[in-house]
């Protein structure tokens, strides 16, 4: 079950980042996704139920949300 939360935040970071990839190489976009999923599951509260939902305009930090209020977006 550890396993599914990784793999939709590594998915959701990899279709809301888009607009950066389209400047990266295609050779260069799955080194990308997998610095940009690190990067967010280091900061992922750790012992909670939280996922991160969005980035507010204008700032760097995700927004969390419980699992139970969590969407895909689709």
């Amino acid at each position: 079950m550890k396993g599914k939360p990784i793999f939709i935040v590594t998915i959701f970071l990899c279709l809301s980042s888009s607009r950066l990839l389209a400047q990266t190489s295609p050779q260069d976009a799955p080194a990308y996704c997998v610095q940009q999923a690190k990067k967010t599951l280091a900061n992922v509260h750790a012992g909670t139920k939280n996922l991160p939902r969005s980035i507010l305009t204008g700032t760097k930090e995700w927004s969390y949300v419980n699992e139970r209020d969590w969407c895909s977006g689709f």
